[in-house]
């Protein structure tokens, strides 16, 4: 199964990534992902459940 990310999660990845600094590719390897997955996952587009569980998570802290 696949989700996406609404607009306002993300605003908050988009948000999140800039302050610190994190490219795609970081951020990939901090939440043990693809970089492809978290391009389609900042354009709203469906990735794997766990891919945008993990990335809700890491807004939310």
């Amino acid at each position: 199964m696949s989700k996406s990310l609404n607009s306002e999660q993300r605003e908050r990845l988009y948000q999140k990534r800039g302050r610190l600094r994190i490219d795609f590719g970081n951020l990939a390897e901090i939440l043990n992902t693809k970089k492809d997955h978290m391009v389609q996952a900042q354009i709203g587009l469906p990735v794997p459940d766990e891919v945008a569980d993990a990335v809700i998570a890491w807004i939310a802290t």
